[in-house]
Formats: C-alpha cells, structure tokens, sequence
C-alpha cells in the first residue's frame, strides 16, 4: 500500500510586516467624524433593509402549502359530486315540490303561494342536509356537533316521506318493488353522502388556506420588524461594523498621506479592523461607560483598577461591542483576559481616548498616540 503523506500542521499566517503594532494603527489612521459616523449607521440601516428584501405579498404564499391530493384529483372529485347531486335533484325535485304543493292546497287554496311552497319545500329538505353536514365538521366541536344531527336528520326524513308520498313504492321482494323503493330512499340518501365528501374537499381546502396565511403574516412580521427596526435585525452588528469600515477607508482614502495610509490599510486583518471599528462604536457610548465605570467604582471602591476610567481589553471587549475578530489572533496576542493589555502589541487606548473633543472626531488624549494622526 502507498503511504499517505501526512499533512501539514495548520499555522497562522504571519502579521504583515507593515502593519505595526495596534496602538500605532490606531494613531496612524483618523478616526470618523459624527457626521460620518452617521451616514455609516444609515448605509448599514439601508443594507439590513435591502437583505430583507421587498415587501411580501399575500399572492405569493397561494400555493405555500401543497396539498395532500393533485389538483386534477381534487377538481374531478368536485365535478362528479356536483353531477351526482345534479341527479340526485332531477328525482327529487319534482317529487317533494308536487308534495309540498298538494298538501298546502288541502288548506289554503291559492295556487301561487302553493308553487312557492313546494319549490321551498325541495330547498329546506336538500339544502339543509347539505348545510347542516358541512358546518358540523367546520364551526362545531365535541359535543355540539351532536346539534346537527336534528337538522340532518329532518331533512332526510322530509325528503324520504315526500319522495314516498308522491311514488308510493312497492314493498314486495320483487324486481319492480325493489327498484320503486331504491328509487324513492337513493336520493335523499345520495344528497347526504355527496354534502359529506363536499365538506372533506371544502375542509381540505380551508386548512391550506390558512396555512398559506399564517405563512404570509409570519413573513410579513419579520419584514415589518427588520424595516421598521434594522438594529434589532439579527444582520445589524454584521450590516454596521462592514459600514464603519467603509467608512474609515473612505476617510483615510484621501488628504495628506494618504498612500501611506492605504498601504497601512492593505495590511491590515481582522483583529485590527476590529479595534478600529470598536473605536468609532465607543466614540458614541463613551459617556454611558463612563458613568458606569463611576458607578461600580462607587459602589466596590476596592475592586477599581483606575479611578478615571479602565483600559479597554483586545479581542474580549469586541466580543462584547458584538464585533468579534475574524481572522485568528497576532503571534503573542492572548483572549484569556478581558483587561490586560495586548502582550507583543501594546495596550489598546483607554476609554479616556475614545471620547469626542469639539470637533466631532475621537482623538486621544493630550500627548496620545492617537494626537499624531496626520490631518485631512
């Protein structure tokens, strides 16, 4: 057998030559004025929503949910219920209108009302049937399903009694009186079963419905929610660290210095970007952090490392900013501690140098590293 070569040890890449360490990053690049910072925050705001994507439609979850039968099934199981129950009406219609009619004659003797009772007379029995049987399935539960077994079972008893009024079957074992007493029960009885199998299709066809619909309002909530609120969008921290970062290079991207700058940019990996993002992040919460700090000093005066505001620690704290580092770590970087410098690199600025002077930018503090970047 050949011998399988052993692969190579994974090994990080090497830091570029030109980078530096983090705190001469941090100097050598200007930090983003408000303004410019804003317009980072709307360019993210529009990317989250451009990622959400148009609103939806209640048209496109039409067909969401397939259903368990082809549509051809279902179509011709419709069609044949309906001629069934076409059929099943020719027998009886003629039988429970001349029913209905005759008896209403034997006590009031007008023959327009009496036409209009016996073409009622073929409704209230066929139609409730119908009725009653598809509503028990749909709007009833439990026990009040029972309730409809009074209007179903009334209306076949009315259309059996006016059927058997009118044809008067024979009730004899014989070819001829089995046929007269299947023709006179078969279509109250065809109308129940077909109002049954029409209440499956309709109940079938209900349930898709809503879960098309329920589909549709779950779609159009998350839309709603990531237009109206982009920095509650699970692609917000992503959306907004990629915007300051464009930013930055935009910033430094011209003005006195500028290749060196962009050479500077070129080099850099995801640690460093990731300080400098956080950077321009801090720049806006540098007051809340403050009075917090002054607040755990009050309360644990014991435990304050610096009484004018703490160091800010490498790649820890930018997990907790949500802007987590990329790429793996600097040979000699530790994540271990969450305030200790970056061994190798230099510590990164304190708070103290993220806050704002008049002009709207972030710079350090007087005799800084961060008091040498090169102006615009």
């Amino acid at each position: 057998m050949t011998a399988v070569p052993a692969q190579p040890a994974y090994a990080p890449p090497a830091p570029p030559e030109n980078a530096g360490s983090l705190p001469e990053v941090l100097a050598a690049l200007q930090p983003l004025t408000e303004a410019e910072r804003l317009d980072a925050r709307d360019r993210a705001r529009q990317h989250v929503m451009r990622l959400a994507g148009p609103r939806p439609a209640r048209d496109q979850f039409r067909d969401y949910t397939a259903s368990e039968y082809p549509r051809w099934l279902t179509l011709g199981v419709g069609a044949m219920l309906v001629i069934v129950f076409a059929a099943a009406a020719n027998v009886s219609v003629f039988r429970l209108f001349t029913a209905g009619r005759d008896h209403f004659l034997e006590s009031i003797g007008i023959e327009w009302q009496a036409a209009i009772v016996g073409a009622s007379s073929f409704l209230l029995a066929e139609f409730m049937v119908i009725a009653a049987t598809i509503a028990l399935r749909i709007y009833f539960k439990g026990r009040d399903r029972w309730l409809m077994a009074v209007p179903i079972g009334l209306g076949l008893l009315m259309a059996f009694v006016g059927n058997w009024a009118i044809s008067q079957p024979q009730v004899a074992l014989t070819a001829a009186g089995l046929w007269s007493i299947l023709e006179t029960a078969t279509p109250p009885a065809a109308v129940l079963f077909m109002a049954v199998i029409g209440e499956r299709l309709i109940l079938e066809s209900l349930r898709n419905r809503h879960r098309n619909e329920q589909a549709f309002q779950a779609a159009l909530a998350d839309w709603q929610q990531a237009t109206a609120e982009p920095e509650r969008s699970p692609a917000w921290r992503r959306s907004y660290a990629n915007a300051l970062k464009e930013a930055i290079r935009e910033a430094n991207g011209s003005g006195r210095g500028q290749k060196e700058r962009r050479e500077l940019m070129a080099a850099l990996r995801g640690p460093e970007w990731a300080a400098l993002v956080l950077r321009e992040m801090q720049a806006d919460r540098w007051f809340e952090e403050a009075i917090a700090a002054q607040a755990a000093d009050a309360l644990h005066p014991a435990d304050a490392q610096h009484p004018a505001g703490q160091e800010v620690a490498s790649a820890t704290n930018f997990t907790r900013a949500g802007i987590a580092p990329q790429s793996p770590p600097l040979p000699g970087q530790t994540t271990s501690r969450s305030n200790g410098p970056l061994p190798g690199n230099g510590a990164l600025p304190s708070n103290g140098a993220l806050t704002s002077n008049g002009n709207g930018r972030s710079p350090a503090l007087a005799g800084g590293p961060l008091g040498s970047a090169s102006g615009r």
